[in-house]
């Protein structure tokens, strides 16, 4: 299956006839749906230059999920690996950064950054829970906009 790769929000953008595109195809490749997914539900709380929230966001969490659903349901399989494709940006991040490490030796940036990878993997838990509840509201055809949640994000 092709996914974007890097799916977040300043990679989306409104077209004039309001449908959410997605720019920025140089990750594209070959690869598993759910890993798209769940970087999109983790990452789709961030703010546009990638500050991680200090709290659940989950009016924009059923926004992606009611995006996704639109067009395509994910599998059971998929669903049993939604929390680890969750964890996964962060884990592959942490992974890039520590393979930097015998080049650039360990540095303040390095320590800020893997901090900000520790506060990023506190919010996968709540996050996974959320969305599983979400998509289960949604495979069972019920609304799954939390209150006041819908009109702030169309």
């Amino acid at each position: 299956m092709l996914i974007h790769g890097d799916c977040w929000l300043p990679n989306a953008v409104r077209t004039p006839d309001d449908q959410v595109v997605l720019i920025d195809w140089e990750g594209a490749g070959k690869g598993a749906a759910i890993l798209d997914l769940g970087s999109l539900i983790l990452r789709c709380q961030y703010d546009t230059f990638g500050g991680i929230p200090s709290t659940l966001t989950p009016e924009r969490i059923a926004a992606a999920i009611a995006g996704y659903v639109s067009r395509r349901l994910p599998t059971p399989s998929e669903m049993h690996l939604l929390p680890d494709a969750i964890r996964f940006p962060l884990a592959w991040v942490g992974a890039w950064l520590l393979g930097r490490l015998p080049e650039q030796g360990w540095s303040t940036n390095l320590e800020q950054a893997v901090a900000r990878i520790q506060h990023g993997l506190t919010l996968t838990e709540p996050t996974t829970e959320r969305a599983s509840h979400y998509f289960a509201e949604a495979l069972q055809g019920r609304d799954i906009w939390p209150e006041k949640g819908r009109e702030a994000h169309i």
